[in-house]
């Protein structure tokens, strides 16, 4: 165990962090169901290895010097100091990490099933216990997509992350496709090239990386009968195509988004659409294709890594864009939806009564009249008028006034 740093965590490091110690647990309670030779003695070292990275977070949290390589003894006694509610586990916990021990430099491979059952059991309530009460976050929650910060993109990978508990791989690949096209839709908004060409840069790429691995640009001038004139211009096409491609990738390079992970996310999921009404339309999965469980996994990481590099490496001119300054407050709860045109209505968040939302600016401007249209991270959205507080122009004059 490394860790001689006492450098506070930021809110994603810390997300990171929790993530990878409920990854840990999972794949822990995956091993004891497979019933192997080795399966009990490796679900009880993930176990404590989610465990260890678990206290070391909250060490970290608390700014706490754990000083050079220490040991899980060493850290559970530091945090056993600090946190309270730590001294009820400490004792399940010191069991874990004996059989660990027993497992890893023993190489006692016949644990007992039972108990290894009820390690899993206090490992879960001790990290759902302190992750509450210590850092005031639902552990079951957890995931690194709550950083992103973009409520509607969160939901998609919400839902992918759920058809892939389900084994539903096509439908989490839809999904994760419809989360990276929403977030590229709503972190390129500003850009000129964006606005310019609003269709293309709507669904970006996709599929083009699997177009650029398959199409083939060459011309067969031997046909004789072949239109010369024609396959010319299907090469200046394709050209055309490769050229924007390659501007893509040049805004996403500068970014700090991994092309080499983006492109392969591209090859793997169906092409996904922003329609003109909001909604997302996918694409199915090409029945040649036999996308795995690892390949969602790691598709859903690209989104939250993607989106994470976009966010933090936003342009200047982006950071303080407000649309309006104009807000009210909620009178009832109710739910943020997309567009109120969609034949589906897709709900964003839920607002709660006393909350105050932003107004768009041009609100008077919008023909429906059931709805007012809002501002949601970033992004038009739409809100039900009988549950919110109704604007004017004078009101809006008041606030660009103020």
């Amino acid at each position: 165990m490394n860790s001689k740093s006492t450098k506070a965590l930021s809110p994603e490091d810390l997300l990171r962090r929790l993530s990878l110690s409920k990854f840990l647990l999972k794949e822990g309670k995956l091993a004891l169901e497979r019933h192997g030779t080795y399966s009990h003695g490796l679900a009880t070292s993930l176990f404590q290895d989610a465990t260890e990275i678990f206290l070391l977070t909250v060490g970290m949290h608390r700014n706490v010097d754990l000083g050079q390589n220490p040991s899980f003894v060493a850290v559970l006694n530091k945090i056993v100091a600090l946190v309270p509610i730590v001294v009820h586990h400490k004792y399940t916990l010191l069991r874990l990490n004996k059989a660990r021990v027993m497992f890893k430099h023993e190489g006692l491979t016949t644990l007992d099933r039972n108990e290894v059952i009820t390690f899993a059991e206090n490992v879960t309530n001790f990290l759902t216990d302190v992750c509450a009460t210590e850092l005031g976050i639902d552990f079951t929650g957890v995931s690194l997509a709550d950083a992103i910060g973009h409520r509607r993109t969160q939901n998609w990978i919400s839902q992918a992350e759920s058809e892939l508990e389900a084994g539903n791989i096509d439908k989490a690949l839809q999904k994760a496709s419809g989360a990276m096209t929403i977030y590229l839709a709503h972190s390129f908004r500003h850009d000129p090239a964006f606005k310019k060409s609003r269709h293309r840069r709507h669904h970006w790429m996709f599929p083009s990386p699997r177009k650029l691995y398959t199409s083939n640009p060459s011309i067969e001038v031997r046909d004789r009968n072949s239109n010369l004139l024609s396959k010319l211009i299907q090469f200046a096409k394709w050209a055309n195509e490769y050229i924007e491609i390659s501007s893509d990738r040049v805004h996403l390079l500068a970014r700090g988004v991994d092309v080499s992970a983006f492109d392969k996310f591209g090859a793997i999921t169906p092409r996904a659409l922003v329609m003109p009404d909001g909604h997302i339309r996918v694409a199915e999965i090409d029945a040649v294709d036999s996308p795995t469980v690892d390949d969602v996994r790691f598709c859903i990481d690209t989104v939250i890594d993607t989106a994470l590099a976009l966010r933090n490496n936003r342009p200047p001119e982006t950071l303080g864009t407000q649309y309006s300054p104009l807000r009210i407050p909620v009178t009832c709860n109710t739910n943020i939806i997309v567009n109120p045109q969609m034949s589906e209505l897709e709900h964003i968040r839920e607002a709660s009564l006393g909350e105050t939302l932003e107004v768009h600016p041009d609100f008077q401007h919008f023909p429906d009249s059931n709805y007012l249209p809002i501002i949601q991270d970033g992004d038009v959205a739409f809100v039900s008028k009988d549950c919110v507080e109704q604007p004017s122009i004078d009101s809006v004059e008041d606030a660009n006034a103020s």
